[in-house]
């Protein structure tokens, strides 16, 4: 078990999934904290970094060169989502370049349910493997799995077949899914599980120290995008509701800022 502490900085779904679907949202581990970098990173314990059959990043392996990339990327992706109004079409779109960058073959972006019982999977990207939209249940999560989303820590998996962590059971259920690797992002807020961004690849592969810090650097800015547009639709349908209702009124009335300026009347 291998981990380094991170700071905190996460609508109904289709189909109930069964149990040993969830497990391929992540699955057993522990971690007792050690170092730091950017995030809380669980490793399972005994598995390798890099297994011998990881898949390769795309990206060159001078690290000045793979900074500049991931900044690159950073930037446009900030561009795109502020373009975007739609919180479901956000939370694809971020999936989306996440995966073509970085090569996973699935990226998603689950967020708790509201009931602090479900979470729930939209629309994901997806390269050659099944989406797993739907609603999963906590319950059915494996206990120190959600200890540790809850905790506020990354799950990190590279080699989910040779895990001596899991049970048949759970490397049944990601191989059904095509999940050979994994990492699970989980997002806190008031200190409660808010959300989880979820990488996998269908191979087994070494996900490095600088790739899942731009993991837990998407999250982030994938949460206050989707707070932003939330935001903004409840601003926009108070705006709306307001000029209707003053549009209705046959008295004349204004509604004036604390400097004395009109700022909202009816004709």
């Amino acid at each position: 078990m291998r981990t380094t502490p991170r700071s905190s900085r996460r609508p109904a779904g289709r189909a109930e999934p069964r149990q040993d679907d969830t497990a391929a949202l992540g699955s057993q581990c522990e971690s007792s904290p050690t170092g730091s970098l950017q995030g809380l990173r669980t490793w399972p314990p005994g598995s390798p970094l890099a297994p011998s059959q990881s898949a390769e990043p795309p990206w060159p392996r001078t690290s000045s060169r793979k900074r500049e990339m991931r900044l690159a990327f950073l930037v446009r992706l900030n561009d795109r989502l502020r373009q975007l109004d739609a919180p479901e079409e956000i939370a694809f779109e971020a999936a989306r370049l996440l995966g073509e960058f970085t090569g996973a073959d699935r990226v998603g972006y689950a967020e708790d349910g509201g009931d602090g019982k479900t979470v729930t999977v939209t629309r994901n990207y997806t390269a050659g493997v099944p989406g797993i939209e739907g609603r999963y249940r906590y319950v059915d999560y494996d206990p120190t799995l959600l200890r540790n989303l809850r905790a506020g820590r990354t799950v990190v998996r590279p080699d989910i077949a040779h895990d001596p962590s899991l049970s048949g059971t759970e490397k049944a259920a990601h191989e059904a899914l095509q999940v050979g690797a994994l990492v699970n992002v989980p997002l806190l807020k008031s200190g409660q599980l808010h959300a989880i961004l979820l990488v996998h690849a269908r191979a087994a592969r070494h996900w490095t120290p600088g790739e899942v810090a731009l993991f837990e650097d998407v999250a982030e800015r994938l949460r206050a995008d989707l707070e932003r547009a939330r935001a903004e639709a409840e601003l926009r349908a108070t705006r709306a509701w307001l000029a209707a209702a003053l549009e209705s009124m046959n008295d004349a009335v204004f509604i004036a800022d604390a400097q004395g300026r009109f700022v909202e009347f009816n004709q």
